[in-house]
């Protein structure tokens, strides 16, 4: 990929769902590469929590692309876009369940109404699948640094020292905090920002 194609990736990754939505109806193959960037890990999650194994999660996930994108024109609000995925996913998990796992089928009340069940509940699944996007999200608008200094610090197992983060960085050791503070100061304004909880 040339620089300028890159550049334009790396723009299309930082769209709003309408524009995103504009964009992969006009045929714009870098709009749909960000989609699929943006919402691949959001599908994959979705059958994975509902206890599919890795196969059929990218079964589903395939079945879940082709029909968004068979159904995208259908789309009336553009910032729907991830309601309306979790739901087309849940449906596409549920029916694989159902065929291979021999599990009830969730109903459009399960997936769209107001569950109160317990925290297991399917309501409860996707609230919080949709709550690990908005954090995902949010994530991928912070700086190249801080993305990799958080990985580093709350995504790798074990966490990385100080010492390794200044390491890779190429930070003084003595500043790891500050930026650690400053890099998570600025993650909870885009949190806060959409309303996360």
């Amino acid at each position: 990929m040339t620089g300028t194609a890159a550049s334009h990736g790396f723009a299309a990754s930082g769209w709003d769902e309408e524009k995103l939505v504009a964009e992969c109806l006009a045929g714009n193959d870098l709009a749909w590469s960000a989609f699929l960037q943006r919402y691949q890990n959001l599908i994959y999650s979705i059958a994975i929590r509902f206890g599919l194994s890795k196969d059929d999660a990218g079964d589903v996930f395939q079945q879940v692309c082709l029909q968004v994108l068979n159904a995208l024109p259908e789309l009336r609000e553009p910032k729907t876009l991830t309601a309306w995925i979790i739901t087309i996913a849940s449906r596409a998990t549920a029916r694989h369940a159902r065929r291979d796992y021999g599990l009830r089928e969730l109903s459009d009340d399960d997936l769209e109404g107001g569950y109160s069940g317990a925290d297991s509940s399917p309501h409860a699944v996707l609230r919080d699948i949709q709550q690990e996007q908005v954090l995902r999200r949010s994530i991928l608008e912070l700086s190249p640094r801080c993305r990799e200094l958080i990985d580093m610090l709350f995504y790798t197992e074990p966490a990385s020292t100080y010492d390794e983060v200044a390491a890779r960085l190429g930070l003084p050791r003595g500043s790891v905090g500050f930026t650690r503070t400053s890099c998570l100061k600025r993650l909870r304004g885009l949190l806060e920002e959409r309303h996360f909880s």
